[in-house]
């Protein structure tokens, strides 16, 4: 496995066996949460997916034809690391597009009802970009999403409860959500992964919705909804 760390916090891996190369592994499985958001979306044509957070490039593993990924980072040495040390990216080609910049400024940017599935993956190592979700960024997430679209949180971190922020948030939106805690890692290269996805409505989460891996999502006690002028990192933190 060659794989991407900062500090003691992995941001993704790819195996260096040629038959497991270009695989998602570690949070991104196909076992896994994101492997269920991704299957549950397959049959839905003109997909464009928006990934805020570039890490190894592990989410360009789940391109297809009808398919095309936008990721969205802040600094340029990572999309250098991951397109010079792993092959995901070089292997999606032209149905792969990187932006470097802020994410939620670059999402802003985009045209309104563009994406089916938003993935925000910023959030797993000690440092919480509060601006990223706040109340008022996940209304500018829901104005880029088609009708049916998604928001995805990875929300796995050892030092903070990033789930109840999450759902702070998507439940003052408020937003049918759903929560799979994910401990197998008996898959070579697969990692454990907690993951909150939301829609509008039950509708769009469409299998997930009656999937008992995905259980729903309830407002936490003691964690307010952060805003643009008020966030609370000491009441998240795992002490």
């Amino acid at each position: 496995m060659r794989k991407l760390l900062h500090g003691d916090t992995m941001h993704g891996l790819e195996s260096l066996d040629p038959m497991l190369a270009g695989q998602p592994l570690s949070y991104y499985h196909e076992t896994g949460p994101v492997g269920d958001v991704m299957k549950m979306l397959s049959a839905r044509p003109n997909q464009h997916i928006g990934v805020v957070g570039l890490g190894t490039g592990s989410m360009a593993g789940y391109t297809a034809p009808n398919r095309q990924i936008t990721f969205f980072d802040i600094d340029p040495q990572v999309y250098g690391i991951a397109h010079n040390y792993f092959t995901f990216l070089k292997r999606c080609d032209k149905r792969c597009d990187i932006r470097i910049g802020d994410g939620r400024l670059s999402i802003e940017k985009m045209p309104d009802k563009e994406f089916d599935l938003l993935l925000l993956d910023a959030f797993n190592s000690d440092s919480i970009p509060a601006h990223l979700v706040s109340r008022e960024a996940i209304q500018t997430y829901l104005s880029k999403l088609k009708p049916d679209g998604l928001i995805l949180f990875h929300v796995s971190n050892r030092y903070m409860d990033v789930e109840s922020l999450v759902s702070a948030v998507v439940t003052d939106a408020p937003l049918e959500a759903r929560v799979r805690y994910d401990d197998d890692e008996e898959p070579t290269g697969k990692s454990t992964s907690d993951y909150v996805v939301a829609a509008r409505g039950v509708e769009a989460l469409g299998a997930l919705a009656e999937d008992a891996n995905w259980v729903p999502v309830m407002k936490p006690d003691g964690v307010a909804p952060w805003t643009d002028d008020y966030s609370n990192m000491l009441a998240i933190l795992r002490w």
